[in-house]
């Protein structure tokens, strides 16, 4: 059997056997945050505990979601095992100038230095009720089209000290909160 296929098989079987099971959030956050192992290419909690990550794509889930659909998205996830949901916090389609359903836009008059609190805390919420459900959000900063004209309505909002004062500002947002129980720092060599 070719590689390929076999790591495709043990996806989906991985995918079938977690399936219906729920974890217990409380035993998930007592490990510790998520870093990169030892090995350099998987990822483990800070006890050493292996993770797998078993996630969903839900990219316009901030923009087209309200708080209680949002809940119900993510109780449906943790009881299908999933422990990992990919958004997009600067959406695809026109997310810099279409609201997301509270009327809130990401920006006040598309300036990266001006973040319109209420729509961030759409994304704060989120992570609250992922964190009640054992599941880590895997935080998009910024769609493409933000960055580089090449697909996507745009428009192009950032260039390299922009990108890097905004990454800079949403890195540094909760960093102390336990909700975002991932530690990003390299590994130092040792």
């Amino acid at each position: 059997m070719k590689k390929c296929n076999f790591l495709y098989l043990f996806i989906l079987s991985a995918g079938i056997i977690f399936s219906g099971f729920r974890v217990n959030a409380q035993d998930i956050w007592k490990r510790g945050k998520l870093r990169v192992a030892k090995n350099g290419h998987d990822l483990c909690f800070e006890d050493g505990y292996p993770f797998f990550w078993l996630g969903d794509t839900g990219r316009e889930l901030f923009h087209r979601l309200t708080i209680p659909e949002i809940k119900l998205y993510l109780d449906n996830r943790a009881s299908q095992g999933m422990n990992v949901i990919q958004a997009v916090v600067l959406a695809e389609f026109d997310g810099l100038r279409k609201p997301n359903r509270y009327g809130d836009i990401p920006f006040n008059h598309e300036n990266t230095t001006q973040p319109n609190e209420t729509y961030f805390k759409i994304i704060d919420s989120t992570i609250h009720l992922a964190f009640e459900n054992g599941i880590f959000i895997g935080l998009l900063p910024t769609w493409g089209d933000k960055v580089t004209r090449n697909r996507g309505a745009g428009p192009v909002i950032f260039d390299s000290l922009k990108a890097y004062t905004y990454g800079k500002w949403i890195g540094n947002r909760n960093k102390t909160n336990p909700k975002y129980n991932l530690d990003i720092r390299r590994r130092q060599a040792g």
